[in-house]
């Protein structure tokens, strides 16, 4: 995504933004802007996992049932490492989503 916007950034400053251009631009930001939505909510998904299954490891815990704990434990841990994981990947993308509206910014002033 940093490329695109680097190319972007120094075609609008050398050719000036065409409409061309600005249409490419707009359905480019109406996907990331889909694909942040589906991101969140996996990510949200994964984090009721996560706090599900810590409640499972923290009941089978008070039971006293050793393997169970340790498999309800490890879940925990695995759900919880990749919601980490989700967020650092989210993370990335909504900053390439804002410096995209920074393009469109650009984009939009060059028209006049």
């Amino acid at each position: 995504m940093h490329r695109y916007s680097d190319e972007m950034a120094k075609r609008i400053e050398t050719e000036g933004a065409s409409d061309e251009l600005r249409a490419y631009h707009a359905q480019r930001i109406s996907e990331f802007q889909h694909e942040r939505l589906v991101h969140l909510l996996i990510m949200l998904f994964f984090g009721g996992l996560a706090l599900l299954f810590v409640g499972v490891f923290l009941w089978v815990l008070t039971l006293g049932a050793t393997l169970l704990t340790i498999l309800a434990g490890v879940l925990a841990v695995l759900i919880f490492v990749l919601e980490l994981f989700y967020i650092a990947y989210y993370y990335r993308l909504e900053n390439g989503v804002q410096k995209l509206y920074a393009l469109t910014e650009r984009l939009y002033q060059s028209k006049n």
